[in-house]
């Protein structure tokens, strides 16, 4: 049996690598029928490593902000379609608006409203609103789904897209697939962390200034490179969401130069929610 282990900054390391209690430390540790180390200032046992290397093998993808809520993508009523079209938050309430294509050129709307804070869904007469929840409205405020993460309305039609399923592969902009359905282009939105497969969107290198590109890399345990905000915080906001950097809110994610051309990478930008470059369109993938 063959076992490797390997950090990422995500583990801190204070210089020495790996250690272990009581002050052994190993640079690279390789169980092969035997242990090798460029460093091994004391014995570390099989055991110890086997050990850690379960540890380090069933780290999971845990984001710092557990949930992240979401209109649901769709609701049916008296067998029509409706297609959620926005989220608002206002007052105590999340607003979901749902709109139905008659085929005659009118549309029908339909409503769903939730306490903001136990997303409990509203009918009359439990508060006034504008109009009533529709029946067929979930119950209670879904978890966010997976959505499309389009370039502003005044530069239309290119999708925030994973480029490969390495490590470090740049997060560009290109042309939305709506006929194939690239699943580089579709993103969970999993509390604070935005994943496709086991890829997660990070800031490289967790370098905290103007700039610094974006990538996808191994979705990482409380990696603080892979944690982002949402501008509705507990509840994705359609169509229009900002998304900013958990642990450096002051940046946003920003369209490079404001170029809406395939290629264009995805960058880290402070914040300023007039610039369309950090304006993105949501839309649920059903």
């Amino acid at each position: 049996m063959r076992i490797t282990l390997r950090w990422t900054p995500s583990f801190p390391d204070h210089g020495h690598g790996l250690c272990i209690k009581g002050g052994a430390c190993c640079p690279s540790v390789i169980l092969s029928g035997m242990l090798k180390s460029t460093s091994m200032p004391k014995p570390i046992s099989v055991l110890t490593v086997l050990v850690l290397a379960a540890t380090f093998l069933t780290v999971q993808a845990t984001p710092w902000q557990p949930t992240i809520r979401g209109c649901a993508a769709q609701i049916t009523s008296n067998g029509d379609v409706f297609k959620l079209v926005s989220t608002d938050t206002f007052s105590q309430f999340i607003q979901c608006d749902y709109l139905h294509d008659n085929g005659d050129g009118s549309a029908s709307e339909a409503y769903c409203f939730y306490d903001f804070h136990n997303y409990t869904l509203y009918h009359y007469p439990n508060t006034p609103l504008p109009v009533d929840s529709n029946a067929n409205c979930p119950t209670t405020c879904p978890l966010a789904g997976t959505y499309l993460i389009k370039t502003s309305s005044e530069l239309p039609g290119e999708c925030v897209t994973m480029t490969s399923n390495a490590d470090g592969a740049p997060v560009q902009i290109q042309t939305c697939d709506y006929r194939h359905g690239n699943p580089g282009q579709k993103w969970a939105f999993d509390g604070s962390i935005m994943v496709q497969g086991d890829k997660c969107i990070d800031v490289k290198d967790g370098v905290n200034a103007n700039g610094v590109r974006l990538q996808t890399w191994t979705c990482v345990d409380g990696a603080a490179n892979q944690q982002f905000l949402h501008h509705g915080r507990s509840v994705v906001t359609l169509p229009t969401e900002f998304i900013s950097w958990y642990a450096h809110p002051g940046l946003c994610m920003d369209l490079t130069d404001g170029i809406n051309v395939s290629g264009n990478p995805v960058q880290m930008w402070a914040c300023d929610f007039k610039n369309p470059n950090q304006i993105w369109q949501l839309e649920p993938v059903i």
